[in-house]
């Protein structure tokens, strides 16, 4: 008789089980190239959902006889000048804060710890650190070399990541406008490719959905996100906080990364509070307002706008976040939430009742029970006739 070969893990993988492991597998080795190309792959993802976005107004300027590539330049230039002019109002105000966040930040400190009733002073960690002191004399050893590491300064990082985010921002310039003018007849000579009748008509489907959707929600989110901003820095006025176009901005930027960019900010905001308030409650105030905002935003005006069409289950939100967070740094969290909308829509056109696409859905409200539990012997009693009695 022939030996039996050895069970390997595979073997004992279930035939069930096998699929979802096999797109686990797809799923770890595409972060994995995520993680790796980030540098080439982010500004390429950018550019194609700022092309996504502009795409409806190329189609309109295209209705008027404005031929494409004209058109794109236009739409790219009225972007460019939109966002240019709002980083040009709030570039002293951020300079300003910029400069000043240091000292903010050490009145804060002081602040919190006068509240916790000279909290320092008993501090463990500034016992030890006085004990060590105090067995070494606080006197360095002569015989020892000293060696002193300059940091580069401050003007020196901002160049750097200046140089680099310049260069990103061309690149992804450049890529939006060959996007908008070429991308719709590459991506229908890559369908027309597919031989299989029945793939290409469910490609089509999906490029259209896509096509439609992601606009229209990125056109909506964008809206509502500069709407955010101009009611917190309205506000801010009125109260009389400091810098209120600079937070209107960053309310508009941080709004784009749901639960994180809102929870972050309103940290930032009782920061600032503790150092332009004398009291706690009013410290507060600044955070409290813009949480107020936050939350009719979130629960009253994004769902009547947008509807439930794109609602997605919170905790894939965090998760998808933390882990783009994680390979891309800040625009992991920019590009993330647009990312899984795209990719919510492809799984709905490709498999509506799949696994993947049942995760990605928000769970539907449990329906609301009686007050007066039934018993089984009601429950399963006909209901009584409505008929009148004759």
């Amino acid at each position: 008789m022939s030996p039996t070969p050895p069970t390997t893990a595979v073997d004992s993988v279930t035939p069930a089980a096998r699929p979802l492991l096999l797109e686990l597998l797809v799923v770890v080795a595409a972060a994995h190239v995520a993680w790796i190309a980030s540098a080439l792959l982010v500004p390429i993802v950018g550019a194609l959902l700022a092309a996504l976005l502009l795409q409806p107004v190329v189609r309109m300027l295209r209705r008027c006889w404005i031929p494409r590539w004209l058109g794109a330049l236009l739409a790219l230039t009225i972007a460019v000048g939109g966002v240019g002019g709002t980083l040009y109002a709030v570039y002293d105000p951020a300079v300003t804060a910029m400069t000043e966040l240091p000292g903010t930040i050490e009145r804060a400190k002081k602040r919190i710890l006068d509240t916790t009733h000279d909290w320092a002073e008993n501090n463990p960690v500034d016992e030890t650190i006085t004990a060590l002191t105090e067995l070494s004399d606080g006197k360095p050893d002569p015989r020892q070399p000293r060696v002193i590491v300059e940091p580069p300064s401050f003007a020196q990082r901002a160049l750097a990541l200046g140089t680099v985010a310049l260069g990103n921002l061309a690149a992804s310039l450049i890529l939006v406008y060959f996007f908008l003018v070429f991308g719709g007849g590459l991506l229908q000579r890559m369908i027309d490719r597919s031989p299989d009748r029945r793939g290409k008509q469910m490609s089509l489907d999906v490029a259209r959905a896509i096509q439609a959707q992601i606009p229209r929600y990125m056109l909506t989110i964008t809206c509502i996100n500069v709407g955010l901003g101009l009611a917190v820095a309205g506000t801010f006025a009125v109260l009389g906080i400091r810098n209120p176009l600079l937070w209107g901005a960053l309310a508009t930027l941080v709004n784009f990364i749901p639960y994180l960019g809102p929870f972050v900010l309103s940290l930032l905001l009782f920061l600032l509070g503790l150092d332009q308030y004398e009291t706690l409650p009013q410290a507060m105030l600044p955070a409290l307002t813009y949480a107020g905002l936050n939350l009719i935003e979130g629960q009253v005006v994004t769902p009547t706008w947008l509807g439930r069409g794109f609602a997605i289950n919170p905790l894939v939100i965090v998760i998808w976040l933390m882990i783009w967070g994680w390979l891309w740094g800040v625009p992991g969290f920019l590009l993330g939430v647009p990312m899984l909308v795209v990719v919510k829509v492809a799984l709905e056109g490709l498999d509506p009742n799949g696994l993947w696409t049942t995760l990605l859905c928000r769970p539907p409200k449990a329906p609301r029970r009686s007050r007066k539990a039934q018993t089984p012997e009601q429950m399963s009693a006909p209901a009584p006739s409505t008929e009148a009695a004759s």
